[in-house]
């Protein structure tokens, strides 16, 4: 058994000390690039935190807070003695009236990920969490509603996660905010009908369909998707194809002759029950943007993709914070002092890590991360190799 000393918990705070100037004359003693850096890791590490102060400056609720606000916030959560007004100027962009978009500015620091990685890391913790949302309420506006707790026709991030604190799902606070960034297009902070209806409408339309309709429409959306193709620019011109007289959306009686036409073997209440599906509202007609969503995997996969990235992120976030004990911890564990552990080795560590946390890596998170991080075939990790490539960087320069 690994234990990390307790004592440890907080040491690399010690880490950034060093670096981090009390004046706004860095750039003449040539330190600018391991100031910023410093300042970048612990911006990444507070993101969470500071973005709830922001939102509370935020009285427009636009996702734009002003230079002062921003320097308050960064006072505040960071605690560190620096001289704000100086350092805004290279981390964060401002528009015309002086004001900062505090989403982007948060969203600029990462640990980058490899293609590789992304692919690898699935969202089946996502779809647990959307089944949750969506049984709890009988419509999209019912459940709009109940998260909208003030009626002011927009959700905050405080009402959002007090409903979601509610169903129990064992989301960190950190998590919650990474879902609620998924869904909030516009980075403005809150989230509106439109936001919401755009993110979960597929998903209660699914959960009307009987259980024995459920698998073949499943696999015949998949079909169709792949012989129309799944880009916006082809899904259009297939769109205009269904729409026989170009009014703009499709009946019904058009979708089910594009598909016959196209060769497709199902009868015609097939047809027309896979039109119904597709058609959310229940107009009786099938606009664009339902069309679109049916076919990029319900609407679900460029939303849920991201959501995973995000998620993602807040473990490596983890890894980073704690990569001293770690690194001390795969070093007991090698007891071949080979450099590189084995699946039970890498969970061994990661599991004496956990009892320093407030919400611990769950099994199936540490075997996805030992997963997409093993890169010999014998499914050993050089673990020096991989702490020392956990690294925070300005995406806004790549």
């Amino acid at each position: 058994v690994i234990v990390i000393d307790k004592q440890y918990k907080r040491d690399y705070i010690q880490y950034y000390a060093d670096a981090i100037l009390t004046d706004s004359n860095f750039v003449a003693k040539g330190q600018q690039a391991e100031t910023l850096q410093k300042l970048r890791e612990r911006i990444y590490q507070n993101r969470h935190a500071l973005f709830m102060e922001f939102t509370r400056a935020d009285k427009n609720n636009d996702g734009h807070i002003h230079e002062s606000d921003w320097i308050e916030g960064m006072t505040k959560i960071l605690a560190l003695k620096i001289h704000w007004p100086t350092m805004c100027d290279y981390l964060a962009t401002k528009d015309s009236q002086g004001d900062i978009c505090y989403t982007e500015f948060l969203d600029r620091y990462q640990i980058p990920v490899d293609k590789e990685m992304k692919t690898a890391w699935e969202s089946k913790v996502i779809h647990r969490i959307i089944a949750k949302i969506i049984s709890n309420s009988q419509s999209l506006k019912d459940a709009f509603k109940s998260y909208d707790q003030n009626g002011d026709g927009i959700v905050s991030f405080e009402e959002f996660t007090g409903v979601l604190k509610k169903y129990d799902l064992g989301l960190s606070g950190e998590q919650i905010y990474d879902l609620m960034r998924s869904i909030d297009r516009d980075n403005n902070g809150n989230i509106d009908y439109k936001e919401f209806s755009s993110r979960f409408r597929a998903d209660f339309s699914k959960s009307s369909i009987k259980a024995e309709d459920e698998s073949w429409i499943r696999d015949a959306l998949v079909k169709i998707a792949k012989l129309i193709a799944t880009e916006d620019k082809k899904l259009k011109e297939a769109f205009e194809t269904f729409d026989v007289n170009k009014d703009g959306s499709v009946s019904y009686v058009e979708f089910s002759k594009a598909l016959k036409k196209l060769g497709f073997g199902y009868e015609k209440t097939q047809r027309y029950k896979l039109a119904g599906y597709i058609d959310v509202n229940s107009s009786g007609l099938i606009t664009f943007d339902e069309f679109k969503n049916a076919f990029k995997f319900y609407g679900l996969q460029d939303v849920d993709q991201q959501l995973s990235a995000h998620f993602l992120q807040q473990v490596l976030k983890t890894i980073y914070e704690h990569r001293v004990h770690l690194r001390r911890a795969f070093r007991k564990v090698d007891l071949e002092e080979s450099g590189k552990v084995n699946i039970l080795e890498f969970k061994t560590a990661l599991m004496a890590m956990n009892d320093l946390l407030s919400t611990p890596l769950s099994d199936l998170q540490i075997k996805k991360i030992h997963h997409v991080v093993a890169k010999d075939h014998d499914g050993k990790i050089n673990y020096d190799e991989f702490l020392n490539s956990l690294n925070v960087i300005d995406i806004t320069k790549l």
